[in-house]
């Protein structure tokens, strides 16, 4: 389940410098309010998964009779801009 919200990012450069975004987008956005997508945290072991669409960057687990079940999945925020790439931004 995820939701969107705005939130102010930081007006320091160099916070957003630091999740690799490009120059041009740091300087367009550096304390600007931006809409973001938020994934909720998601405890090990309580959604199953197919094994043909595994999550790619995210931890899982393969139970008795090779079940895939979810790994922790801790709350993860995106933002994506104009031109459709996705950047994840630290939750502090």
């Amino acid at each position: 389940m995820t939701s969107t919200c705005n939130i102010l990012l930081p007006s320091e450069k160099f916070r957003l410098e630091e999740i690799n975004m490009p120059e041009e987008l740091v300087a367009a956005l550096a304390g600007q309010a931006v809409d973001v997508e938020v994934l909720p945290e998601v405890l090990a072991g309580t959604r199953r998964l197919d094994l043909g669409d595994l999550p790619d960057g995210l931890p899982f687990l393969i139970g008795d009779g090779g079940i895939a079940w979810n790994g922790y999945w801790p709350a993860r925020v995106f933002y994506t801009d104009a031109g459709g790439l996705t950047w994840r931004l630290p939750r502090h």
